[in-house]
This record gives structure tokens, C-alpha cells and sequence, in this order.
């Protein structure tokens, strides 16, 4: 099997023209012969991808053999102020091959071998075992967007408070946390984030964010004031007052093909400085919203990355 093969996306949608039969998962399952100039040609016979007329070498072939049959895949993409990183690795069987996209190319390479992947991800992040708080919830979801909006409006006051000593409020109403979650957009807010899960029907009511703000105050995941005003309580308060500005978010994604369609699931990390790292895990009905050590994050990241999906 071939070391490694770096091909643009032309590159990789000609060479899967080769294989008639290719699974959903498969990033082969769209390819067309568009594109590919004969400079791109020229590039991948000097790589030994293919032979001077044009045929798949045999060790070429084996590697984009376990792309078209994959069954599984594991991503995980990076944005952050320091760099990005966005790779996806996909399972034929027992046999598996990653894929690193650079922006203009991809990096191709046999097995699912992290250890450069931790590098990268331990200089980007900073990767450090000391946390900031100890917070930990579990929601549904529509109390989960409910609390990730008062928690962002409560970082907002916090930086407020910390550019121009502007008083934080003693809390926020129904209707201010509601207003905030619909016009939430900015990569900045947790409650974007949640927002661009894929869950269906994913909206919540103001009637709804009431209820859910009754709910998470009885079971003291936030406070109530006279006047129904909320605010986070213990150790979201801890970490809402430190986690200012977003340095990295990284997504994870992963599928299992099963009887032609694709079962997926999916979890996000945010991170505001070496010790102020959520964790964002999305199981069949609930969210679970958790402060982890950004050293975990990485060790988590390693272990989804190199672990083939299972449900």
C-alpha cells in the first residue's frame, strides 16, 4: 500500500472514477472527471499514483480501495486563531485511511495514526490539565439553547464589566434570553454553536423558554430573582466570568453506514484560554455541557480519531 499521496480535489474526484461501487460514506461517491489538468496528471504519475498511460498503480489502488468501500468515518476540524486542522478517517473493515485537508489539497495516508494529530492539536491548544470550573450539565435540548443563552448573556456583562466597569446585571428575564437565542449568529456565542447541531426542529418558544428556565432554577443549575430574573448559579457563574473570548472551536462528527443510510452523531469543544475549555456531546435525546481540561479535550479528540464510530 502506498505511504502517501497528496492530490487536489480534481486529483481525488478522477481517480474515483476508477471504482463503479462506492459506499454513502465514501468520499469517492461524488466523483467527477472535471478539472483535472494535465499538470495534474504529470503530478500524480511523478507521485507513482498512476502509470504513464494513465492506469492506477497497485499500491495506489489499494489505498483509495479502502476510500470508496469505507463504511465508517471520524472528522474533526479545527478553527482557531492560531491555525486549523480538518481531517477525516474513514474504515473499510479493519483496514482504514485518513484523509488532511490543506485548503488546496489533501494529504492521503494509510491507517489512523494521531500522533502528529496530538502534536498540532497540544501547540494549538495549549494543552494543559488545570480547569477553571467544574461545571457539568446534562439537558434536553431546548433547556440546553435556554442555558447557553443566558450563559452567553452573562459573558457579555462580564466583558462589559471588565472593558468599561458597566454593573452587571442581577439577571435577565424570559424575554431577554429568548431574544438573544433568536438572533444569536456570531461564532463568539455558545448558543451559536448550538444552534448548527444537527438537530431537527431544533427552535424554542417563548412560552418554552420559560418553562425551561423554571426547570433548570429547580434544579439549581441557575438562580431566579424576585421579578422571574435569571442568572447562572455556582460553578456556570465560575465559568461564564472567564470565558471571554473564543480562541478555538473544534467539531467532531462521525458515521456508521448501516442498510444504505448513515447513522451520525457529533460533539463540539469550545475553548477561551488554556484552563476554559466546554465540551458540547449531543446523545439521541439529550446535551451534555461540560468544563474539561483543554489536555482532555486533546486526549478525547486522540481517542475519537483513532477509535472506528459504534452504535
Amino acid at each position: 500500500m502506498k505511504e502517501l499521496m497528496n492530490l487536489t480535489p480534481s486529483a481525488l474526484n478522477w481517480l474515483g472514477l476508477a471504482f463503479e461501487k462506492k459506499t454513502k460514506v465514501s468520499p469517492l461517491s461524488n466523483a467527477q472527471g472535471d478539472g483535472l489538468t494535465p499538470a495534474g496528471l504529470k503530478d500524480m504519475t511523478e507521485q507513482g499514483i498512476i502509470t504513464a498511460d494513465q492506469m492506477i498503480t497497485t499500491e495506489a489502488y489499494a489505498l483509495l480501495d479502502i476510500l470508496a468501500n469505507a463504511t465508517k468515518y471520524a472528522s474533526v476540524r479545527l478553527a482557531g486563531s492560531s491555525g486549523q486542522v480538518n481531517r477525516v478517517t474513514y474504515w473499510s473493515g479493519d483496514k482504514s485511511v485518513s484523509l488532511d485537508n490543506k485548503g488546496t489539497s489533501f494529504t492521503v495516508t494509510p491507517g489512523n495514526d494521531a500522533a502528529a494529530l496530538e502534536v498540532i492539536f497540544n501547540e494549538l491548544t495549549g494543552a494543559n490539565h488545570i480547569t477553571s470550573s467544574d461545571f457539568s450539565g446534562t439537558f434536553d435540548f431546548r433547556s440546553a439553547l435556554v442555558f447557553a443563552g443566558l450563559f452567553d448573556l452573562s459573558r457579555k456583562a462580564s466583558m462589559r464589566f471588565y472593558a468599561d466597569s458597566t454593573v452587571v446585571p442581577d439577571g435577565f428575564s424570559a424575554a431577554e434570553i429568548g431574544k438573544f437565542i433568536a438572533g444569536a449568529d456570531n461564532s463568539r456565542w455558545l448558543t451559536s454553536h448550538i444552534k448548527t447541531l444537527n438537530i431537527s426542529g431544533f427552535t424554542v418558544s417563548p412560552s418554552e423558554t420559560e418553562s425551561s428556565l423554571k426547570a433548570l432554577a429547580q434544579a439549581k443549575v441557575i438562580s431566579v430573582a424576585p421579578g422571574n430574573m435569571y442568572s447562572l448559579a455556582y460553578a456556570s457563574a465560575e465559568l461564564a466570568a472567564r470565558f471571554l473570548v473564543t480562541d478555538n472551536v473544534i467539531h467532531f462528527r462521525c458515521g456508521v453506514e448501516k442498510n444504505g443510510k448513515v447513522e451520525a452523531a457529533e460533539c463540539m469543544f469550545l475553548q477561551a484560554g488554556i484552563h476554559d475549555v466546554i465540551m458540547v456531546d449531543i446523545a439521541a435525546d439529550k446535551m451534555d455541557i461540560t468544563a474539561l481540561s483543554s489536555f482532555a479535550m486533546v486526549d478525547n479528540i486522540k481517542t475519537m480519531m483513532t477509535t472506528p464510530p459504534s452504535f
